[in-house]
C-alpha cells in the first residue's frame, strides 16, 4: 500500500499527502532495485516487476499507480512497447520508456505508443528524475487540456443546438438569442451588427451600444477598425481577415463557416489584448432577407495550455538529444581513462587485463557507430562489416610487426538483430585477441582467418590461426582465462554452439540459429 506522509502546514493544522506509486518494469533485478531505492529516496513508493505479463498483472489488480517506468527489453517474450499497448487500451497511466538504444529507430518505436518519456539507462539518476517529473508535469497538463477541450466541445454542441432552434423558431428567436451561452452577433445583409448577446458583452466587457449599429471588427473592438466610423474592411490587413472572409462567405455565398481561427488584437477595457477567437458564421433568413448569425469564443486560454505543451515537449526532445550525445561520448570517455590507467603502471600483467577492457569497449563503440551511420533498419547491422572492423582494429591495436602476421576474412554478408551483434562482437574480439597475444611468440609469422556463413538455418563463424601454442589443452574447458570462458558464457546466449580443435594452430567453430535472439 502506497504510504501516506503527514505534515502541518503554516496553521498547524494536519495535512495528508499520499506518495505518487510508480511501477518499474525491469528484467534486471540489480538494476531494478538500484533504481527502486533511488526513487523512494525521492519521495516515490515504488512497486517492480521483471516482465511483461506481471506489469499487466500488476495493473489490473485494481492499485493505484500513477506512472509507469518501462524498460523497452524485457528479454524474452513482449518488449515494452507492446506491454504498454497492452496497458494503455484499457488504463490511463503516464508511461516513460527505459532503454540502453539511443538509436531514432528504437525512439520512433515507442512514438507508435503513447507516451511521455524517453530515458536512457545510464544517463544517470538526475536525468532520471527529471524525467520522471517532467513526465507528471505533462501527464497533468494534458489531462487538463482534455478536460477543457471537453468543456469547449460541449459548449460548441450547445451552441449548434441553440443555432438549429433559431432557424426552426424564429418566434422565440430574441430569447435564444440572448440566451445562447457563447457570445453572438447577428449581422444584416450590409454585415452591419444588429444584434448582440449578453455573453459577447462579457467577453469583451462593453455594453451592447458599442457593439450595435458597427461592422463585426469595430463592434469587436479590432484596432484595426478604428479608421472609419464603420469599423471595419478598410484597414490595410483586412483583405486577409478570416472574421471578415467568414461573414462574406456567409452573406453573399450562403456558405456556412465552423471554427476559424482568429488573432485579432481588441481594445478591452482600454488596453490592447491579443486573443485567440474561434469564429463560426451561419447565415439565416429573416423575414426574407438573409443575416449572419457570428458565434465567437475566446479560446485564448487553450492556445496558451497548448503552446505551453509544445515547449514541453520541445524540451524533452532536447534531453533526448543530449542524452544521445552523452551515451555516444562514454564509451570513448571510459576507453580513454583505462587507457591513462595503462599508460601509468609497469605490471605487464595489469596492462594487458587493461588492454583486454579496452578491446571489449571497443567492440561495442563500433556497434553503436555502425548503427549512427547506418540508413537502414536500425534493428539490425551488417554482422559481417561488424566482425570486418572489429578484426581490423584489433591488429592495428597489437601493433604486430610488418607482414609478421596476416588477417584473412572469408565473410558472408548478412544482417543480424542488434541484441546479438553484441555477444557476437565480443565473441570475435576474445577468441582474436587470444590468437594474437599467445599464438605467435618470438616473431613467429602466421596468419588469422575468419570466416561466416549461413547455411539454412544456422550461422557459422570460424576464427582460426597457423600459431604455436605451448598449450596441450582443449579450449576452453581446459582453459582459466577470463577471455574464453567469455566465449563460452556468450555462446549459450546464443543458444550456439562452441567446438575448438588444436591441430597445426588453433580453430574455434560457434554455430547458433538464425532465428534465436536474447
Amino acid at each position: 500500500m502506497p504510504k501516506i506522509r503527514v505534515f502541518l502546514n503554516n496553521s498547524g493544522d494536519t495535512v495528508t499527502s499520499r506518495r505518487k506509486t510508480i511501477l518499474l518494469v525491469e528484467d534486471e533485478i540489480l538494476i531494478a532495485v538500484d533504481r527502486a531505492e533511488f526513487l523512494e529516496r525521492n519521495g516515490f513508493h515504488v512497486l517492480t516487476v521483471i516482465n511483461g505479463n506481471q506489469a499487466i498483472e500488476k495493473v489490473g489488480s485494481g492499485g493505484k499507480i500513477d506512472l509507469i517506468l518501462m524498460d523497452i527489453n524485457l528479454g524474452k517474450g513482449m518488449d515494452g512497447t507492446q506491454v504498454a499497448e497492452i496497458i494503455l487500451k484499457e488504463h490511463d497511466i503516464p508511461v516513460v520508456f527505459l532503454s540502453n538504444y539511443t538509436n531514432a529507430k528504437v525512439v520512433e518505436k515507442t512514438h507508435k505508443v503513447k507516451s511521455y518519456g524517453y530515458v536512457v539507462k545510464d544517463s544517470g539518476d538526475t536525468v532520471l528524475l527529471a524525467s520522471v517529473k517532467m513526465a507528471f508535469r505533462l501527464y497533468d497538463t494534458q489531462r487538463e487540456l482534455i478536460a477543457r477541450e471537453e468543456k469547449l466541445k460541449t459548449t460548441l454542441a450547445e451552441r449548434v443546438r441553440f443555432e438549429k432552434q433559431l432557424l426552426q423558431e424564429q418566434d422565440n428567436f430574441i430569447k435564444m438569442f440572448s440566451a445562447a451561452p457563447v457570445g453572438l452577433l447577428l449581422l444584416d445583409e450590409n454585415s452591419i451588427v444588429s444584434k448582440s448577446n449578453q455573453a459577447i458583452c462579457n467577453l469583451l466587457l462593453r455594453e451592447p451600444a458599442e457593439i450595435i449599429g458597427k461592422r463585426a471588427g469595430g463592434g469587436l473592438g479590432c484596432l484595426h477598425s478604428v479608421e472609419t466610423s464603420y469599423g471595419c474592411g478598410f484597414s490595410g490587413s483586412c483583405p486577409d481577415c478570416v472574421l471578415r472572409k467568414s461573414i462574406e462567405s456567409a452573406l453573399k455565398d450562403g456558405t456556412s463557416v465552423h471554427g476559424a481561427l482568429v488573432n485579432p488584437a481588441l481594445l478591452i477595457n482600454g488596453e490592447m489584448q491579443e486573443r485567440w477567437l474561434s469564429v463560426s458564421a451561419e447565415p439565416v433568413d429573416l423575414n426574407g432577407i438573409r443575416n449572419v448569425i457570428v458565434a465567437i469564443e475566446d479560446i485564448s486560454d487553450r492556445k496558451r495550455m497548448e503552446e505551453d505543451l509544445n515547449e514541453a515537449l520541445e524540451e524533452k526532445d532536447i534531453l533526448l538529444q543530449e542524452l544521445q550525445h552523452r551515451v555516444k561520448n562514454t564509451l570513448a570517455i571510459i576507453s580513454g581513462l583505462i587507457g591513462l590507467e595503462g599508460s601509468r603502471t609497469t605490471e605487464l600483467q595489469v596492462k594487458n587485463v587493461l588492454q583486454s577492457m579496452r578491446d571489449r569497449i571497443s567492440s561495442l563503440s563500433k556497434l553503436y557507430d555502425m548503427l549512427y551511420r547506418s540508413s537502414m533498419d536500425m534493428k539490425e547491422i551488417r554482422l559481417n562489416e561488424y566482425i570486418r572492423e572489429i578484426a581490423i582494429s584489433l591488429l592495428n591495436s597489437y601493433k604486430p610487426d610488418k607482414g609478421q602476421i596476416s588477417l584473412q576474412l572469408d565473410l558472408d554478408e548478412m544482417h543480424i538483430d542488434v541484441s546479438r551483434a553484441i555477444p557476437i562482437g565480443l565473441i570475435v574480439n576474445e577468441i582474436i585477441t587470444n590468437s594474437l597475444k599467445h599464438a605467435f611468440k618470438n616473431d613467429h609469422q602466421g596468419f588469422i582467418r575468419v570466416g561466416l556463413n549461413r547455411r539454412n538455418e544456422y550461422v557459422t563463424i570460424e576464427v582460426e590461426d597457423n600459431g604455436m601454442r605451448l598449450q596441450s589443452a582443449s579450449y576452453p574447458e581446459g582453459s582459466k582465462s577470463l577471455g574464453l570462458v567469455l566465449v563460452q558464457i556468450l555462446t549459450e546466449q546464443i543458444s550456439g554452439k562452441l567446438e575448438s580443435k588444436i591441430e597445426k594452430g588453433t580453430r574455434f567453430r560457434i554455430t547458433f540459429p538464425v532465428g534465436v535472439g536474447d
